[in-house]
């Protein structure tokens, strides 16, 4: 499925990058991804790609459960994020931890619960009992960006 994510994301972008997915528009990809891999198009007024929003409006809809492409991307996003998390954890050797914090994970935080991410997170081969002994916390304070850029000021 990720190489077909690829794929689809060279096809579009030439380059693709983890921002190009872990984000608001990366939402939006992975849900476009998710439609035309079920055989539905894209522009089709019924998709949730017509929002004002459309990311918020994917990520409501995988979260109440409504449209099923919705929650097929967030599956792929929430996979996807705790493999890269888990990738940052072994480089880091993040032995107190891992803290996801940011914008869109205090807001899928009921779908990072789900094996998906953990999964994702712990697929690393000989070191995946390594990554299970690694916390996970998800910051749910908004203004943790600002409090640590006051702390280091002070």
């Amino acid at each position: 499925e990720q190489d077909r994510l690829l794929a689809f994301l060279r096809a579009e972008y030439k380059r693709a990058s983890v921002e190009r997915i872990l984000s608001g528009p990366g939402i939006v990809a992975l849900y476009r991804f998710r439609l035309r891999e079920a055989g539905r198009n894209p522009a089709d007024t019924a998709t949730l790609l017509h929002d004002k929003l459309p990311a918020a409006a994917i990520t409501r809809a995988a979260l109440d459960q409504s449209e099923p492409q919705a929650v097929e991307a967030m599956r792929l996003f929430c996979r996807i994020y705790g493999q890269v998390a888990g990738d940052l954890a072994l480089l880091g050797q993040a032995l107190g931890g891992v803290f996801i914090a940011g914008g869109i994970a205090p807001k899928i935080l009921p779908l990072l619960k789900h094996a998906e991410f953990l999964e994702g997170f712990h697929a690393k081969g000989r070191f995946a009992e390594w990554t299970r002994n690694v916390p996970v916390s998800v910051v749910l304070d908004e203004d943790v960006g600002l409090k640590g850029a006051a702390l280091a000021a002070v």
